[in-house]
């Protein structure tokens, strides 16, 4: 790897974009908007449609997770610059998910 393909912020942009995209989706499901989308989508399929909606809505979450985290170990590695562009990357793809998932399950 050459000094120059280091200094490309690529996987901590990816990091980034994929814990936002996270937060997005799910503020969005939170709306009526999203809820209405929801219901065309997965409410005619009654029992079905819910357990659809569990297991695409949680594939999709947790594919993004741990593509959000991968990316940010990557930028970690790569030395990217600048730095604090990597060191919000794993902050926001590899501890904000933790300290999430800790308060969620405590609380």
């Amino acid at each position: 790897m050459t000094r120059a393909d280091r200094r490309v912020p690529a996987c901590s942009i990816g990091a980034i974009t994929c814990t936002v995209v996270l937060m997005a989706t799910f503020a969005f499901l939170a709306t009526p908007s999203g809820q209405s989308f929801n219901e065309r989508v997965f409410g005619r399929y009654y029992t079905v449609g819910m357990i659809l909606a569990f297991g695409v809505y949680g594939l999709g979450g947790l594919a993004t997770l741990v593509t959000g985290a991968v990316l940010a170990v990557q930028a970690w590695r790569r030395r990217e610059e600048p730095a604090w562009l990597r060191h919000i990357a794993v902050f926001t793809g590899v501890v904000l998910p933790i300290v999430a998932f800790l308060l969620y399950s405590y609380l």
